[in-house]
């Protein structure tokens, strides 16, 4: 199969966006989404960084998930992008949470965005640290192809020293809540808007 060129690549890319973001009532690229927060058993969390199409030197660390259906079950949306992204299928029921609700507006692909997420915790097992370690990511969107550049571990302190050398974290109030939810959720869901 021949390779993309880059305006054939650039046009598959909006027209991946445009179906990903709806437009709402102020005419914003506007969606509702599901992540994922994993956690391994060495109270570690699983991180993806990414990188804005239209803006390569605006980086940024993130948890696994993306967009849901108007019609999808939030967790069952959560779980698909679990394993689209990582290759992990699980029960849904497994999902802990909503632990956070969180509405965000943000630059992406030259655009302003806006999204709001409901997170979850996933307490995984050795064997699935595993899976991720050797997961290849083939069920990709063109979108996420160009935009993710690296999964990672993180402990509580890393990703505070992350934010402070310059790379953002989101949500914003990660790195806070993370030491609460390692010791067991206490059925609030948290609502933040950043």
């Amino acid at each position: 199969m021949a390779q993309m060129s880059k305006a054939e690549l650039l046009a598959k890319v909006q027209e991946e966006i445009a179906l990903e973001w709806p437009l709402d009532s102020e005419g914003i690229a506007h969606r509702r989404a599901a992540r994922v927060i994993i956690i391994s058993p060495l109270q570690e969390v699983y991180m993806l960084r990414g990188k804005d199409y239209g803006q390569d030197s605006h980086q940024w660390w993130f948890t696994v998930g993306g967009g849901v259906g108007a019609n999808e079950d939030l967790r069952l949306g959560a779980v698909r992008e679990l394993h689209e992204e990582t290759g992990l299928v699980v029960d849904p029921v497994r999902l802990i949470g909503p632990v956070l609700y969180r509405e965000s507006e943000f630059q992406f692909c030259l655009e302003t965005r806006r999204q709001d997420e409901d997170f979850y915790l996933l307490h995984i097992t050795s064997e699935e640290v595993q899976q991720l370690a050797s997961h290849t990511a083939t069920h990709l969107t063109e979108v996420e192809k160009e935009v993710l550049l690296e999964r990672k571990w993180f402990t509580v302190a890393q990703l505070v020293a992350e934010t402070l050398h310059g790379i953002p974290v989101y949500p914003v109030i990660l790195p806070q809540m993370l030491p609460q939810w390692l010791e067991g959720w206490d059925g609030r869901t948290i609502c933040v808007k950043e």
